[in-house]
């Protein structure tokens, strides 16, 4: 299964007749140029969880930086990071803070 397809996986899984009215996953184009990510945690199976900002900075055309913040994960990369934004996101999904049971319709 590609990142995408575990994307849409988890984002399926969180649909429940109300987050999805409240919540989402969001993807834009920055000017500099790049990208963004925000993806809502809250009322998520990720809800809770935690990681260390991931930081990668070479250069105005090499950098990529990841948080979770106010219930949001956020990924801002240069205009070839998209995947490793998404990628670091993927990682969450096999955090040991995660049962079994919430990691379900993810694999």
């Amino acid at each position: 299964m590609n990142t995408i397809e575990k994307i849409q996986d988890w984002y399926a899984a969180q649909c429940n007749g109300d987050w999805e009215h409240y919540y989402g996953v969001a993807i834009d184009t920055l000017d500099n140029p790049g990208w963004s990510v925000s993806i809502d945690l809250v009322g998520s199976n990720l809800e809770s969880v935690a990681m260390q900002p991931y930081k990668h900075d070479n250069g105005a055309h090499d950098w990529v930086f990841c948080e979770i913040r106010d219930g949001k994960f956020t990924g801002n990369g240069d205009a070839s990071k998209l995947n490793i934004i998404l990628e670091v996101f993927i990682k969450l999904l096999a955090s040991p803070e995660l049962s079994g049971a919430s990691k379900a319709g993810v694999t």
